[in-house]
């Protein structure tokens, strides 16, 4: 019965979590601020494909060598130093074959099973606390912590460690946050502790 409920549960937290992603990046405006627009676009992606060599991550100026070592004399990496500290820092992250607009509709087929699958491992855990969760609130809360914790450690480890904006990931983590949110609702809403009677009637 649990196992019904998770998966009841994990559908209908997909279903709320993917009109709140539509309306998250179609209707709001929000979304749009996430993202800055390049002055000579078609001149920019020019130059990309004729630098870049395939599908990748790329950071610039590349940390080659002993570039963290502070204390080297070595020309290349002084010079690898003055670049990063003067500027600018660029993430690129490159998909030279592109995505045609006619295929979304297998995108948002695999962003909602991505979606499913994760509220069933969320919901997975909710089971396994579900004893010391005693109200519903409690359970929304449980659910919702999962994504305070998992936003936190991941969107601004980027910030940290890569030098994005901040602007970006705040946004992002604003959005995954409401989406679990929603979630909670539906998993906290089915996925519930029931007392199992032992033999001499007792519960535990």
């Amino acid at each position: 019965m649990q196992a019904i409920r998770l998966v009841i549960g994990a559908f209908l937290a997909a279903v709320l979590m993917f009109f709140w992603g539509f309306l998250f990046w179609s209707v709001l405006p929000v979304s749009k601020s996430m993202m800055d627009r390049a002055e000579n676009e078609d001149a920019l992606i020019a130059n990309l494909k004729g630098s870049l060599k395939g599908e990748g991550f790329y950071f610039l100026p590349f940390p080659d060598g002993d570039a963290m070592d502070t204390s080297s004399t070595d020309p290349k990496v002084v010079a690898l130093q003055k670049k990063h500290a003067e500027g600018p820092l660029v993430t690129i992250i490159y998909q030279p074959k592109g995505v045609s607009m006619e295929d979304m509709g297998r995108i948002m087929a695999m962003g909602f099973g991505h979606m499913f699958v994760s509220a069933l491992l969320a919901g997975s855990l909710l089971i396994l606390a579900a004893p010391n969760l005693k109200s519903y609130f409690a359970r929304v809360l449980f659910v919702f912590g999962l994504a305070v914790f998992a936003s936190f450690t991941l969107e601004f480890s980027d910030v940290i460690w890569f030098h994005h904006p901040l602007k970006f990931h705040l946004v992002a983590a604003g959005y995954a946050l409401v989406g679990w949110l929603l979630a909670g609702l539906a998993l906290g809403a089915l996925i519930r502790h029931k007392p199992v009677p032992t033999n001499g009637g007792h519960t535990y």
